[in-house]
């Protein structure tokens, strides 16, 4: 199922890459979210201060990826 997916490629990589970058002592490196994490995100209506709210599985994880770095 795509949830599957979208848990395995944006969690679960980030959990992996942590992991590597830890070991090889790297300190800072950017994250990349996207506007998917606002439900029914537009330009003018939202801003990245808005409660985050997912309308799909893609914004979720991405979602939980910035939970868990933060």
């Amino acid at each position: 199922s795509y949830s599957k997916t979208y848990l395995y490629n944006n969690f679960e990589s980030l959990i992996y890459f942590l992991n590597k970058i830890k070991n090889l002592k790297i300190k800072k490196f950017f994250f990349d979210s996207t506007e998917q994490i606002y439900k029914e995100y537009n330009y003018v209506n939202n801003n990245e201060y808005d409660e985050p709210q997912p309308s799909n599985f893609y914004g979720f994880s991405k979602l939980l990826c910035e939970k868990y770095l933060w």
